[in-house]
């Protein structure tokens, strides 16, 4: 029987540590987005109060892909003749960022390094693109859906650790 408390107890402050790991974690989805015919990506970080769990960032994902946002509301400017990709990620991370306000390209002066290890992203301020691929190809040769920079407008609000 006492082994039962035990172990109910140690159960329990799991739990609690578990609460406390996700309340230190913020849920956001992240917009790689490349131009066809260049090299440099941009990337985009989009949070809601309303999205608190990885789940529920991938079902708006899903829905806005299919019918239209709801959370993440965005449009990308296309300029005639120029197409792009997106490559759209539900993360956890350890850090806030601004929000994202549609800015033009030409802002994006902010350039980070995006490593993403099962749906738990850090992302590293660099001090420029050509910096940033610099420590990409120096960890794995190329950028890949998991480990990337991009150019962003958006800044960190508040590293926590």
């Amino acid at each position: 029987m006492r082994f039962l408390g035990l172990f109910c107890l140690v159960l329990g402050l799991l739990s609690h540590t578990n609460t406390s790991f996700a309340s230190d974690s913020n849920v956001m989805m992240v917009a790689k987005v490349v131009q066809s015919g260049t090299t440099i990506s941009q990337v985009i970080f989009f949070n809601s109060k309303n999205v608190t769990s990885i789940e529920k960032c991938e079902e708006e994902k899903a829905h806005g892909l299919q019918f239209g946002w709801r959370e993440f509301n965005h449009v990308f400017n296309q300029k005639a003749g120029a197409g792009f990709s997106v490559l759209y990620q539900c993360v956890t991370s350890g850090v806030s960022m601004s929000r994202w306000g549609g800015r033009h390209a030409r802002l994006n002066k902010i350039v980070y390094l995006v490593d993403i290890k099962a749906k738990v992203a850090t992302i590293e301020l660099m001090p420029s693109y050509a910096k940033c691929i610099g420590k990409v190809r120096a960890i794995q040769g190329e950028e890949s859906r998991s480990l990337f920079c991009g150019s962003a407008t958006q800044k960190i609000n508040n590293p926590k650790g």
